[in-house]
């Protein structure tokens, strides 16, 4: 019995023991390829974000003017660099196991441990991460002295500000706990893995917003069980409870339509940048499509399957497009030579698209940016030429 219980723990925490040969590698792949995406992707970093967003679906909207204040910002900064920490950690387990050794990018991964060698190239996750975690400390404050009265600055408003925080951050961030996972997040197949990335930034906000719209139903119901009982006391409390998973509703409603509005707004400004976006004027359609596209995104399996649907797209599971993409390039490399070797004219644009194909490939199997980094350089260099460009 005993060991069915701390199996059952680690299944929770979702701690893999030992695992099959394949599985293993399919694991390091997995996480190298999750290096790869995340690490120097400057696109990660504003999307880090759209936490603050979500927010607003515990606090009043209000307290984001706080949130976003830089002179509250900068001292936290400080405290950070001469204390090691801040008040958010101080106040908050929560905040103080979020940051700690580098959490929200084994979460976002979905890593046990993170190479040193990956650390260079994100350790701007964890930076931002740090700033949105104090930002929402002091939207707490804020809130704390708005429903008890409690001053900001004071040590009893602190307190409590630390225990909104960690209520807040339970049901509106990130899931930066393997305890929190879904089940295909937790899973022991590395496979299952490949579809849950880059999924968990935006889980914790569609299921609360899911349960507060069911919970409305289930609450009705009930309504109706205590009106035929003639039970006007419980009638009364349960109108209450249901006027406030409506407003609950309403905000998280919202919240979704404003992150779908800034992950819409974000792409196009990242494609502005990457110099992809089209040249035709954007029309009404577009945008409404761009943010469906950014809703379905939030949910596992469904952003592949409107994408088949809409798009076109394959329903493909990332390690075989790794697979597909490195053999692709080194076919790309042996038909060059083998041309080459036959005499035949090859074009120097077709080795460079060879060569630079083989190395985004490999830097995906071994968890360098390659591509991020290159896209950056690019957009550094677009950015500096248009200027000049008429001249």
């Amino acid at each position: 019995m005993f060991d069915y219980f701390v199996q059952l723990h680690k299944d929770v925490e979702g701690i893999s023991e030992g695992q099959d040969p394949a599985n293993a590698v399919f694991g390091k792949l997995r996480g190298a390829h999750a290096s790869a995406v995340l690490g120097a992707n400057l696109k990660v970093l504003p999307t880090q974000l759209s936490s603050l967003i979500a927010s607003i679906g515990e606090l009043n909207p209000a307290t984001l003017v706080r949130a976003l204040n830089p002179v509250h910002l900068g001292k936290d900064a400080i405290n950070r660099i001469k204390n090691n920490g801040s008040e958010a950690a101080k106040y908050s387990k929560w905040a103080e196991v979020r940051r700690y050794d580098q959490n929200v990018t084994k979460a976002m991964t979905l890593q046990e441990n993170i190479s040193s060698k990956m650390g260079i190239f994100t350790a701007g996750i964890g930076l931002v991460d740090s700033l949105i975690v104090d930002a929402e400390f002091h939207q707490c404050e804020k809130e704390v002295q708005k429903r008890y009265g409690l001053k900001i600055g004071t040590e009893e408003n602190k307190i409590k500000a630390g225990e909104l925080l960690t209520e807040l951050g339970m049901t509106t961030q990130q899931n930066h706990y393997a305890s929190t996972r879904s089940a295909m997040m937790r899973s022991k197949n590395e496979l299952v893995k490949f579809l849950a990335a880059f999924k968990v930034d935006s889980n914790m906000v569609t299921s609360e917003w899911v349960s507060n719209i069911v919970g409305v139903g289930q609450v009705a119901k009930l309504i109706k069980i205590a009106e035929k009982k003639g039970d006007e006391a419980k009638v009364e409390l349960l109108q209450k409870r249901k006027k406030q998973l409506l407003g609950k509703s309403v905000k998280y409603t919202t919240v979704i339509l404003l992150q779908c509005a800034y992950m819409t707004l974000l792409t196009r400004l990242f494609n502005k940048l990457y110099d992809k976006d089209d040249e035709d004027e954007m029309t009404v359609q577009d945008i409404a499509l761009d943010m469906l596209g950014a809703f379905n995104g939030m949910l596992p399996i469904v952003s592949e399957i409107s994408s088949f649907f809409i798009d076109g797209y394959d329903i493909n599971n990332s390690f075989y497009s790794m697979l597909n993409s490195a053999l692709r390039s080194i076919k790309g490399i042996s038909d060059n030579v083998e041309d080459a070797a036959n005499g035949k004219a090859v074009a120097s644009q077709r080795w460079t698209s060879s060569i630079r194909s083989f190395l985004y490939t490999t830097g995906a199997f071994f968890g360098v940016p390659a591509n991020n980094i290159n896209k950056n350089v690019n957009a550094i260099i677009n950015i500096c030429s248009k200027p000049f460009g008429d001249m």
